[in-house]
């Protein structure tokens, strides 16, 4: 089998750790490129409820979140990736519908993505981007 290209969503939590040691050894090991991805998500209810809002909306402060990930993603457990092609992506939307975008696009042949744990009851009321995804 060979892995060209992992896809690693990265929302810089602490489960991010385990996922990014496993992603760097598994792309050491297969030669492969490491799509680091990081998405960060939209939570403004303007953008989602437009006949209460009037007037333009600034969309400034998205690429400033968005220049501020791609500077965390320059150390984002840089050690893991060493001797590893890294190429960086970040956007903004809903995480589960992005990595699952970015993913069609670059055509992975695996993603490793951590779950946080939460359980079945607050994964059911809040929902889990792994699982969507």
């Amino acid at each position: 089998m060979k892995l060209s290209k992992i896809l690693l969503p990265a929302d810089f939590s602490e489960q991010g750790a385990g996922a990014s040691h496993q992603a760097g050894a598994l792309a050491r090991h297969f030669g492969a490129e490491l799509v680091l991805l990081h998405v960060n998500p939209i939570l403004v209810p303007a953008l989602t409820s437009p006949r209460d809002f009037s007037g333009p909306i600034d969309t400034g402060w998205i690429t400033a979140f968005e220049a501020q990930a791609r500077r965390d993603l320059d150390s984002y457990y840089a050690a893991d990736f060493a001797g590893v092609q890294v190429r960086k992506i970040v956007v903004t939307g809903d995480p589960a519908a992005s990595i699952a975008e970015v993913a069609h696009i670059e055509r992975p042949g695996l993603i490793v993505i951590p779950t946080h744990g939460y359980g079945p009851f607050r994964r059911f009321l809040l929902g889990s981007v792994t699982a969507k995804v």
